[in-house]
């Protein structure tokens, strides 16, 4: 029997899950993961436990599993929306609220404002190479993620030809 769970824990790295079974197997790993420590709090003797290693082991290798099977839908379908891993992926999110109340999504990069192209061309004519950082600062001094494929693409997607890298 364990056996096979293993081989179906493998399995869930190879084929690509819907989401709705990522779902169920996300929310069963959590309650196994609920059920371990709960066991391992009310044990009185270590040898009452003792199958904790080989549990140990094949839940990690659940959690590795069920980790490669999401990462590959969030690649393959994070562009059809926040849902498109699963609603239990979704629920995770981590909110924050503006001066309003209103909840902000911190996974969300927004758009470039605009790129100090002088500046760029200044360093680079000095033989530098400019390194996009993934920290910005807005209109208000806050501090904000930057997407690195949206700020490449507000640098190269302006009319003029991008200046050239010396290599």
């Amino acid at each position: 029997m364990l056996a096979m769970g293993v081989i179906g824990i493998l399995l869930v790295m190879l084929v690509p899950l819907p989401t709705s079974i990522l779902d169920i197997l996300l929310s069963f790993s959590i309650t196994v993961s609920i059920i371990i420590l709960l066991m391992s709090m009310y044990v009185m003797k270590p040898l009452d436990f003792s199958a904790f290693p080989s549990v140990l082991l094949t839940v990690t290798l659940l959690r590795l599993s069920l980790n490669v099977a999401s990462t590959r839908l969030i690649l393959l379908h994070g562009s059809e929306g926040t849902g498109a891993a699963g609603q239990v992926i979704k629920a995770f999110k981590y909110w924050k609220k503006d001066e309003k109340g209103n909840r902000i999504d911190l996974g969300f990069t927004g758009q470039v404002g605009g790129v100090r192209y002088r500046f760029l061309r200044k360093w680079m004519k000095l033989g530098y190479i400019p390194v996009l950082t993934s920290i910005g600062v807005g209109k208000r001094g806050g501090i904000y993620n930057i997407n690195a494929d949206k700020a490449a693409a507000a640098i190269v997607g302006r009319p003029a030809p991008a200046p050239e890298v010396p290599w």
